[in-house]
Formats: C-alpha cells, sequence, structure tokens
C-alpha cells in the first residue's frame, strides 16, 4: 500500500523536504508553489505582497514580449492597423479567462449524466 503524502505537511519523512518545497524543485517552483500562508489576514496579504511584484514582472514580462513578436510579425506583414490586432488579443484573452465556465458546465452535465468520471 503506498502511502500518500501532501505538501502540506511540515516535513515529508525520509526525503528531508521541508514545507512548500516541490520535489526536485528548484527556486521558480518554489516560488511558484509555496507553503501555504497562516489563516490570518495579515498572514494572507504579506504572503500576497511578497509575491506581488515578482507576479507583475513576469506578467508584464510575458505580455511585453508578446507584444514585441506580434508587432515584428505586423511590421514584416506590412500591416498597418494594430488596433485591429490589440482588438482581437483583448477578445482571446477575455476568452481564455472565461473559458473555465465552459469546460466546468460540460463536466458537470457529463457527470449529472453519469457519463463523466
Amino acid at each position: 500500500m503506498i502511502e500518500e503524502r501532501t505538501l502540506t505537511e511540515p516535513t515529508l519523512p525520509g526525503a528531508g523536504l521541508t514545507r512548500g518545497i516541490v520535489p526536485g524543485g528548484t527556486f521558480l517552483a518554489d516560488f511558484l508553489y509555496p507553503a501555504p500562508a497562516e489563516r490570518r489576514i495579515g498572514a494572507i496579504i504579506g504572503w500576497w505582497e511578497r509575491r506581488r511584484l515578482p507576479y507583475n514582472l513576469i506578467i508584464g514580462g510575458t505580455g511585453l514580449v508578446t507584444g514585441t513578436v506580434v508587432s515584428l510579425m505586423m511590421a514584416l506583414n506590412g500591416e498597418s492597423e494594430p488596433l485591429m490586432w490589440f482588438r482581437a488579443g483583448l477578445t482571446a484573452a477575455v476568452g481564455v479567462t472565461l473559458a473555465p465556465i465552459v469546460f466546468v458546465t460540460i463536466a458537470y452535465i457529463a457527470m449529472a449524466l453519469g457519463i463523466g468520471p
């Protein structure tokens, strides 16, 4: 029988891992999957505030790379109306954000009909 352990336990016996550390992980994995904050308002806010600037830099940097690549591709193709493409990008971003609603609804209906997991 395999004993199931989670990363929320203080330590994983025999592995020498501490709470919040992803097995075989890197600094980035530890940053992205940290130990949960204590269940106090101040601790939760502090937990997020320690991650807010790097999070915004990651998201902003990704957006800059995407914007640069799209602009270069448009320039190579002779496109002169970037506004149309930025509108399409906004529409796609909103669609991706709302997509889980569709997937969860389909999964719920499938489970209610007895054809899902």
